[in-house]
């Protein structure tokens, strides 16, 4: 049942999450993960918010009740399994749910479109100075991972042709000339988020 304002949570209850909400880059829930309850905290409001850590994860956060249902019985082995493997593809499938973010993850590193744009920028440069199979690789796969921009079928198409060395100068000033261009996507706050997480951060 949906959680109202006046309800009290107990310390090791069960909860589940009844949407999609990024805090930031690493502070993200979907819906039907699930979390326990823990100790309440100082960024918490009785009655509004309370501290829930997300099965799987090592991190808790204050969240709204808004947002949340208690789970009435000892969640299964499967709904278990399933919220570990939300939580731990958590950043992929918020942005296949919800689309573009500002956000990208890069080799398993979260940066900022803004900080794409600049590495493109840097490499396409570097490429006109050494022909480095190593900066091909690297140009190629930072212009895929804007994976929900509009123009992702045109740096795919960009990224493939890179590859021929024949026509690699004439494919770098048409990644400049989108990079100069491209739209650059909003984030959503960080260091707010960030700064809450770290204060709760437990191994246990």
């Amino acid at each position: 049942m949906e959680i109202k304002a006046v309800d009290v949570f107990t310390v090791g209850e069960t909860v589940r999450f009844t949407k999609d909400q990024m805090i930031d880059s690493g502070t993200i829930v979907l819906t039907d993960m699930l979390g326990v309850v823990k100790p309440g905290h100082y960024v918490c409001t009785p009655g509004i918010s309370v501290m829930i850590r997300p099965i799987g994860a090592n991190w808790e956060f204050g969240f709204l009740y808004d947002g949340l249902e208690r789970v009435e019985s000892e969640p299964t082995k499967e709904e278990i399994e399933k919220s570990i493997y939300l939580n731990e593809n958590s950043f992929e499938i918020y942005h296949e749910r919800n689309g573009r973010t500002g956000l990208l993850k890069i080799k398993g590193t979260i940066r900022t479109e803004e900080q794409a744009h600049i590495e493109i920028g840097n490499l396409c440069m570097r490429l006109r100075e050494e022909n480095s199979s190593g900066h091909v690789k690297r140009l190629g796969r930072v212009l895929r991972v804007f994976k929900h921009h509009q123009d992702i079928d045109l740096l795919n198409q960009l990224a493939d042709e890179l590859m021929d060395d024949r026509n690699r100068l004439e494919v770098l000033d048409k990644i400049m000339v989108w990079n100069e261009q491209g739209e650059v996507g909003e984030s959503v706050p960080v260091n707010y988020g960030n700064e809450v997480r770290k204060r709760t951060n437990r191994n246990g």
